[in-house]
């Protein structure tokens, strides 16, 4: 659900954009001063595009 998430806005998704999780995950981290998993992200997203459909 993510990597068309991502797709519908704009990200070029390939078979190597799951790393970008990761990515985002150690910048959220070092922004909000606590470990971020990439899950979080992946959820957090999800969760998000739930809210939009309903």
């Amino acid at each position: 659900m993510v990597l068309r998430w991502l797709a519908r806005h704009g990200a070029t998704v390939t078979v190597d954009t799951p790393p970008l999780l990761t990515d985002i995950a150690q910048q959220f981290s070092g922004e909000m001063g606590r470990p971020v998993t990439p899950w979080e992200v992946d959820h957090a997203v999800w969760r998000g595009t739930l809210r939009t459909l309903t």
